[in-house]
């Protein structure tokens, strides 16, 4: 399918790091961004498309009863909201350098743990972001992992059914991951090279637990997100 969207009027395509492309769209004071991955979801699936659209709208009107942008959680200067039952979901944050940076850095950590770490660590798909001068809201859209029920979550609220030995490899497994990642990221030179810090939010609330995919002989993986 040839890739193509309605109103934008020109593109250009970004070789990245690891030899994968990104798409950028020119719009009105800025651009709209699509990873390797964004480009093979948004393209291949009218129907989302479609429900973007309703989104966008349903953020225009202020619904009060809203079906494609519900809100999830808020963190930090941004809030999070899912796209209708996809398994998406769109981080809106105030107009800046922020969510652009943090697209580039998560598009560095991804690679990081494909590479490097073991499976039970791992980041979301990044699928793109929309980038304006003329918006009073930049957006950042990702890969949606469980309900967001983060380390933080499982260590500290008692009110959850959790195996306290499970919480124990929790908080170990969080602990492990980030000397891992340090050294991956040492190794690599990265932070050097790019000019940035990669991790530079690390902390039991911006990784989130996965229950439902074990992998091997421990029973979660691990999703770092908001970095």
């Amino acid at each position: 399918m040839k890739e193509q969207l309605v109103g934008f009027p020109g593109s250009e395509y970004q070789d990245r790091f690891d030899r994968r492309r990104w798409r950028l769209f020119w719009i009105e004071g800025g651009t709209a961004v699509f990873t390797s991955s964004g480009r093979k979801l948004l393209f291949g699936d009218t129907n989302l498309r479609r429900e973007f659209g309703k989104y966008k709208n349903e953020l225009e009107t202020r619904s009060g009863n809203p079906e494609f942008r519900r809100w999830f959680k808020s963190g930090g200067n941004s809030d999070v909201y899912t796209l209708g039952d996809h398994p998406i979901v769109i981080k809106e944050g105030q107009p800046g350098k922020s969510l652009w940076s943090a697209l580039d850095r998560m598009d560095y950590l991804h690679w990081v743990c494909e590479e490097f770490l073991p499976p039970h660590v791992r980041v979301p798909d990044h699928y793109g972001g929309i980038f304006s001068r003329r918006l009073k809201i930049e957006y950042l859209i990702m890969e949606k992992i469980n309900d967001g029920i983060t380390v933080e979550d499982v260590v500290h609220n008692g009110q959850l059914q959790i195996d306290p030995e499970i919480r124990e490899a929790v908080k170990d497994t969080f602990s492990e991951a980030k000397v891992m990642l340090d050294r991956s990221i040492q190794q690599q030179s990265l932070e050097e090279l790019i000019g940035m810090e990669l991790l530079p939010d690390w902390h039991e609330g911006n990784v989130l637990v996965d229950f439902e995919n074990p992998k091997g002989k421990v029973p979660f993986t691990l999703w770092i997100i908001d970095q």
